[in-house]
């Protein structure tokens, strides 16, 4: 069977849905079939076309990215000269330019699709993300985004909340819709048994709505409390400057963007994984953390709480409430029991249903009914 993924950012490029197709377009290939992967050449000194692990990757130039997250890529004449010779055409998400092409091209040349969501189903808030952007979300979902979502066969959502929105939101058939959790690879994320570090890890883009802001204030006032602790961070966007201003003078350790490889050894440093964000799908970032042995603090937004359980894997806040938010993380970080508790849950949480082999017959299956 021939697969041919399209996704926005592909490794080395480091994005949510990017890791995720490259996971899985190594594990189908471990399954016999054949991968190719069309993505935008980003970074610029990337091999436009490249064999690894198995997988055949073409990279199509960039001009650049639109507001930073979307690849200004033009993948149309690719898909019309290719996207019959494969069996199903599988998209990941249906926010981005290169989204939108692959259901123009799918409208056009009548070619089997799989519309992959991985979240951002929802509308930010304009005070998080700016009055523009929060209005052009709005227009986008009414238009681009509902014809890029109808134009799909089938549609597999990584989350019950969006699976939900989706149906509700743009009118898709209950049928044609499937909630397939997302799956880590946990031999790369093993569980580890350590000492306490009294460290806090936050990984992500520095962006508002990911509550870069509340950073600061949240090491301030816990290391007030709890001298010694700090604060590490992973990740890169708009907000880094800024959020390296307001930091200065505070137990904080700013790593930058480091390969997803390497994300195993943060969780080594760190006790507690926090996640102030206000708009977030079902975050990677927290599999990752649970299957490693270390409990997250979150806002409750989106899907988190399909994987976050309040009291068992880590605690849930109120978005905004960074009081309590920050309450909840000393808890944590002073309580040994509780955490090595909670990660034991967190890792049986994983084994159980966010593994590779419990996900991919799951979507070979829907493959294969075309």
């Amino acid at each position: 069977m021939k697969i041919l993924q399209i996704s926005n950012f592909f490794p080395p490029k480091t994005s949510g849905h990017g890791i995720y197709c490259y996971n899985l377009s190594r594990k189908l290939v471990e399954q016999g079939l054949h991968v190719k992967v069309i993505t935008s050449q980003i970074p610029r000194n990337t091999f436009p076309i490249e064999l690894k692990n198995g997988i055949e990757i073409e990279r199509i130039p960039a001009y650049g990215t639109g507001w930073g997250i979307s690849a200004l890529s033009f993948i149309v004449p690719k898909l019309l000269k290719e996207a019959k010779s494969f069996d199903v055409v599988h998209l990941h998400s249906y926010l981005f330019l290169i989204s939108n092409q692959a259901a123009l091209s799918k409208k056009l040349a009548q070619f089997p699709l799989v519309l992959h969501l991985h979240g951002g189903v929802g509308i930010p808030d304009p005070k998080f993300v700016g009055t523009f952007k929060s209005a052009f979300k709005r227009f986008y979902d009414k238009s681009i985004g509902k014809a890029t979502i109808k134009s799909a066969d089938r549609v597999i959502s990584i989350s019950k909340t969006d699976k939900v929105k989706v149906a509700n939101k743009f009118k898709i058939k209950r049928d044609k819709l499937v909630w397939i959790p997302n799956a880590i690879d946990i031999s790369r994320f093993p569980y580890l048994e350590k000492k306490s570090t009294k460290n806090i890890g936050f990984i992500g883009r520095l962006e508002l709505w990911k509550g870069v802001s509340y950073l600061p204030q949240i090491i301030r006032e816990i290391s007030m409390r709890l001298p010694n602790t700090k604060l590490i961070i992973i990740g890169d966007g708009s907000q880094k400057e800024s959020l390296a201003a307001q930091s200065k003078g505070l137990p904080v350790e700013f790593l930058g963007m480091i390969p997803h490889k390497d994300i195993t050894n943060i969780f080594r440093k760190i006790d507690v994984l926090i996640l102030p964000s206000l708009l977030e799908g079902v975050p990677n970032v927290c599999l990752e953390a649970f299957s490693s042995g270390v409990p997250v603090v979150a806002f409750n937004v989106g899907g988190v709480k399909e994987i976050v359980k309040h009291d068992k894997t880590g605690f849930l806040i109120q978005p905004g409430d960074t009081k309590e938010f920050i309450r909840k993380t000393l808890i944590l970080l002073n309580d040994t029991e509780l955490r090595r508790k909670m990660a034991k849950a967190g890792r049986k949480l994983i084994e159980k249903y966010y593994t590779w082999d419990a996900t991919i017959p799951k979507i070979i299956s829907i493959f294969q009914t075309f």
